[in-house]
């Protein structure tokens, strides 16, 4: 049926208690279940759920505006990785939600909150287990999951989550910086801030994760063949992507929302920047865009 038609037939007060029920009642469903299952016939769900034979999980580490989400929507693409309907952190109560504090794009301001390591507390893991089981798509395959908070909890993922990959994407701090001040009320300098303090905090943790592969948002954009044939090598793919994929046009890829085909738009972000903008930027993240070799102006 089609909107216009749904709209037409169907009154709207009833429209907005369809529309609740479409909302919630599977997730009411899914905390019935938690309840009444029982220990062993939870475990029995989520471990045949969550079976990732001898594939692995894939998390996406990465600032918000880095292109996380165009990485997501690249290898949610490939047969044999498997999904969720959104981030992970936004299905499930058990671990906390950047966005519920009201900190969304800039979560290392709480790092009492998203700070975890992997002696970090585990008692919610039986429940984030069940709520991602309830809710990845079905079959084989990877377990993808690209929350950004997780960029802050990835020894804490590698220990509960085996076998793990880990797929770090950055971006210049420009970009990334304009992009959350455009999209927020936050200023630039604590836009800088949370940058340098997110990729500070990746450097220390990339050295105890056993299978992590970074990447840059410039590079995989201007050379996107080259990249997919390093993540298939880096995930052991059983199978490559499909090569008519780069033709594709992406939907979270840009400033203004138009579906457009894989492309570096730094220096829209750029443009957007002034002289005093630059040296605000500058003056916090030097050290950290150093390491990724990222030049400043």
């Amino acid at each position: 049926m089609s909107r216009r038609l749904y709209h037409s037939l169907v009154p709207e007060p009833l429209r907005v208690q369809l529309s609740w029920a479409r909302r919630h009642l599977p997730r009411l469903a899914e905390d019935v279940r938690w309840k009444v299952l029982g220990a062993r016939g939870l475990a029995s769900f989520v471990d045949s759920s969550l079976d990732v034979g001898p594939f692995s999980w894939i998390f996406i580490l990465g600032c918000n505006n880095s292109g996380t989400t165009l990485l997501a929507e690249l290898l949610g693409a490939h047969p044999l990785v498997r999904t969720l309907p959104k981030e992970g952190q936004r299905i499930t109560g058990a671990i906390p939600n950047s966005a519920t504090y009201g900190i969304g794009r800039v979560f290392s301001q709480r790092l009492d909150l998203f700070r975890w390591t992997e002696d970090s507390d585990a008692r919610c893991v039986p429940r984030l287990r069940y709520d991602w089981a309830c809710r990845y798509t079905k079959g084989q395959g990877y377990l993808l999951e690209k929350s950004p908070p997780n960029t802050l909890r990835s020894r804490w993922l590698q220990r509960h989550f085996a076998p793990a990959r880990f797929i770090v994407l950055v971006r210049h701090p420009y970009a990334v910086c304009e992009g959350i001040t455009r999209r927020t009320k936050y200023s630039l300098d604590e836009a800088a801030v949370h940058w340098a303090l997110v990729h500070r905090l990746l450097l220390e943790d990339v050295q105890r994760l056993e299978h992590c592969m970074t990447v840059r948002y410039e590079d995989l954009c201007e050379r996107p063949a080259e990249h997919l044939s390093r993540l298939e090598k880096f995930l052991q793919l059983p199978e490559p992507f499909d090569p008519s994929l780069l033709g594709r046009h992406f939907k979270s890829h840009n400033i203004d929302g138009t579906p457009r085909h894989l492309q570096n738009l730094n220096d829209r972000s750029l443009q957007r920047l002034s002289r005093a903008d630059l040296d605000t930027i500058n003056a916090r993240v030097r050290e950290q865009a150093a390491a990724f070799e990222y030049e400043l102006l």
